[in-house]
């Protein structure tokens, strides 16, 4: 492991503690939870969630969650992803056979509950970790100017980057036991394996160099 990785791995992890130092506070269980499990133990309480982020099937990816409640107000949650397409979305047509993962950790602490129910269900903050990476062919087309010949050479790129920072979000659970879940928020991407960055690099939607960008998701899935 070079420097420049185990000092960006550092830094998420010192950015995503002090974040959750932030978000969870004492720990302390409000009186308003206190209360209400005293005087109404008729409403649900879901133990974990099983979901999984649609929009990554169009983008030749699985991509799943698993979240664990910690108590009424915090719940842990992490994404597997992995993707793999012929013909990737978003770059041009020299590209091709992508292979990508990422993997994530959200700390949550639902700050918002209705309808008498608890974590994990409700508006929430969370501080979260990420690391993906992604691989990739692409087609190149050189010409040598003195003999006019053209040939095509065929490169591979590879990049990795790491990210830390905070999310905002809502999630709802049905009677049917179905959820949804909606966040936005943002964070700092550092690049670990960067030869690439260029390349591999879409603005907003996977960043790969060192950059603030804002993160966006949607999930579907089912209350255990």
């Amino acid at each position: 492991m070079t420097k420049k990785t185990s000092f960006a791995i550092l830094f998420v992890a010192l950015f995503c503690n002090t974040i959750a130092a932030f978000a969870f506070g004492n720990g302390k269980e409000p009186a308003s939870f206190r209360e209400i499990s005293a005087r109404d133990t008729s409403f649900k309480r879901y133990s974990s969630i099983i979901s999984i982020q649609p929009f990554s099937l169009i983008a030749g990816g699985l991509d799943l969650s698993f979240e664990q409640r910690m108590g009424n107000q915090f719940s842990v949650r992490f994404n597997f992803g992995y993707f793999l397409s012929a013909d990737p979305i978003g770059y041009d047509g020299s590209f091709e056979d992508m292979d990508g993962f990422r993997g994530e950790i959200q700390l949550r602490r639902f700050i918002i509950n209705t309808k008498n129910r608890v974590a994990p269900e409700g508006v929430y903050i969370a501080p979260y970790g990420l690391y993906r990476q992604i691989k990739m062919n692409q087609e190149v087309w050189e010409w040598d100017p003195v003999t006019g010949n053209s040939w095509t050479t065929n490169k591979k790129h590879e990049a990795s980057a790491a990210s830390g920072g905070l999310l905002v979000g809502a999630q709802l659970i049905t009677k049917a036991r179905v959820t949804l879940d909606f966040y936005g928020g943002g964070g700092v991407f550092i690049p670990l394996e960067d030869q690439s960055a260029d390349e591999m690099h879409l603005a907003v939607v996977n960043p790969y160099k060192k950059t603030i960008a804002p993160r966006f998701g949607f999930s579907v899935g089912v209350a255990l």
